[in-house]
């Protein structure tokens, strides 16, 4: 009786190894390869504007030869950002298409660079959609930063390589108390996507 137990213990003890063994799952690895997509903008051309002197209140935006190439130098797609970030002491940036005492208006339009003949009538044809403002760095869309009329291309999704215009439009104001010379800082931002 003590040896059937024994063996009835060993044959117990033998299917629930072999079923233990059996509800283990196979295994198989996988590999995952991840790019980190690189950020990155460079201005190639006519990176300083010099207007020289404007009359007050007057409107002036770039010809052909002084649109600023602008270089998407990452590895991905990249939409552009717009923003004054110094406007050069006592002048102050303008969040919509009206421009003040020491208070001016800067606006800004991206193309394919073989696109000529931008003018000031293809900056805020909607309400402030080219307007720089110096609060916080505004996106390119379609719409924003854009003439669909001139341009055949925008500041938006723009491919690792490609490079885009940027004319800029300038609106002074309508009374200062300076005369000298000011300079303005745009940043161009970017984000991914």
């Amino acid at each position: 009786m003590k040896l059937l137990r024994i063996f009835l213990r060993v044959i117990f003890l033998g299917v629930v190894f072999l079923t233990t063994q059996g509800e283990v799952a196979e295994t198989a690895d996988i590999k995952v390869n991840v790019t980190l997509q690189t950020i990155s903008v460079s201005v190639t051309s006519n990176g300083t504007w010099n207007m020289g002197m404007v009359g007050v209140g007057s409107t002036t935006t770039m010809a052909n030869n002084q649109k600023i190439t602008i270089l998407n130098d990452g590895n991905g797609s990249q939409t552009y950002t717009l923003q004054v970030t110094n406007t050069g002491g006592i002048w102050t940036a303008s969040s919509t298409e009206s421009n003040g005492q020491d208070k001016f208006v800067l606006s800004g339009v991206f193309s394919a660079t073989a696109d000529t003949g931008v003018v000031g009538a293809n900056f805020n044809t909607g309400t402030n959609d080219d307007v720089i403002k110096s609060t916080d760095p505004k996106t390119a869309t379609t719409e924003t930063y854009a003439t669909g009329a001139i341009a055949t291309a925008n500041g938006v999704s723009v491919s690792a390589g490609e490079a885009r215009a940027l004319w800029l439009q300038f609106k002074a104001p309508s009374s200062s108390t300076v005369n000298t010379q000011q300079t303005i800082a745009v940043t161009i931002g970017v984000i991914g996507g």
